[in-house]
């Protein structure tokens, strides 16, 4: 199962991303890289909303036929990981509209 991380555990990690990242990618200038936190919009989300209008466009039977969720099946499969998908793709949906991102990079 996912690991919930704490503020802290999660600040360290942008930390290590952009450094990681720094080597690949310039974060100056005005076409410079940026670093978001996705909670800025996720915390905000509304759940009902999210699973009509996200949720909606996902079929979970071609979820479930994706290797990261056919081996956690054996294991068990929270509900939390089975929407880690939406909220990934969401992710890259926001950043695209606000930012017009085109790669999204970073560990999963």
């Amino acid at each position: 199962m996912r690991k919930m991380l704490s503020r802290e555990e999660i600040d360290n990690n942008v930390k290590s991303i952009k450094k990681q990242i720094e080597k690949f990618v310039s974060f100056e200038g005005i076409n410079g890289a940026i670093i978001v936190n996705n909670a800025d919009w996720l915390l905000e989300l509304n759940f009902v909303n999210f699973v009509r209008d996200i949720g909606s466009l996902f079929s979970v039977n071609k979820m479930l036929s994706a290797e990261c969720y056919k081996q956690r099946l054996e294991t068990g499969l929270t509900f939390f990981e089975m929407s880690y998908m939406l909220m990934q793709s969401y992710d890259f949906l926001y950043l695209y509209e606000k930012y017009g991102c085109k790669l999204q990079m970073g560990r999963k």
